[in-house]
C-alpha cells in the first residue's frame, strides 16, 4: 500500500516496472526482444517490426516542421501534416522530451513551458507551403523529427531519417 498513489486528473500515473505508452513502431534490430515484435504489423509489412515505448527511448526530440511548395501541393495532405505535426508536438511535450521545435527555414526555439508550446502551435496554425525552404542546420547530436508525403493523403514522422510514425 505504501507504493499507492492517486492519479490527478488528466496527469498518468506512472509505476517503476511497466513501459510506457506506444511512441511508434520501428524495423526489428538484432539484440531485439522478442516480446516487442508487432506480429501483426510485422505480417501486414512482411518484415518485423517492434514496438518502441517511450520508456525505450529517452531521448529529447526538435520538432522540425517544414513544407517546400513543390513537395506539400495537396491542401489536404498539408492539412494532415498540420495536425500531425501539432499532435506530436504536444504529446512529446507532455512526455517531457520535446526539446526545440523550428517552422519553416527558421533555426530551431527551445520548447521549455506551455508558453512556448503555444507559441509554436501558433506558428503552425499560420504555416503554409514554402517556396525555398532552406534549412539552418540542426544542432549536433539531437534526435529530429522531420516530415514527408506519404501515398496520396498520408504523412510519415521520420527521426534522423528512419520512418518513426505515419498519419
Amino acid at each position: 500500500m505504501a507504493s499507492w498513489r492517486r492519479a490527478r486528473p488528466g496527469h498518468p500515473l506512472a509505476r517503476e516496472g511497466q513501459s510506457g505508452d506506444l511512441l511508434a513502431l520501428r524495423d526489428f534490430r538484432p539484440g531485439d526482444s522478442h516480446r516487442q515484435i508487432h506480429w501483426k504489423a510485422s505480417a501486414r509489412l512482411r518484415h518485423l517490426v517492434v514496438r518502441q515505448f517511450t520508456a525505450d527511448s529517452g531521448e529529447n526530440f526538435i520538432l522540425w516542421l517544414e513544407a517546400p511548395a513543390e513537395i506539400w501541393r495537396s491542401a489536404e495532405q498539408f492539412e494532415t501534416l498540420c495536425s500531425f505535426a501539432a499532435t506530436l508536438a504536444e504529446d512529446l511535450f507532455r512526455q517531457g522530451r520535446l526539446e526545440a521545435a523550428a517552422v519553416g527555414a527558421s533555426g530551431p526555439v527551445p520548447v521549455r513551458g506551455v508558453r512556448d508550446l503555444e507559441a509554436f502551435l501558433d506558428r503552425v496554425a499560420l504555416f503554409t507551403p514554402e517556396t525555398t525552404a532552406q534549412r539552418a542546420p540542426a544542432p549536433g547530436g539531437r534526435k529530429v523529427l522531420t516530415f514527408s508525403p506519404e501515398g496520396v493523403k498520408g504523412v510519415a514522422a521520420y527521426v534522423d531519417g528512419q520512418r518513426a510514425a505515419s498519419a
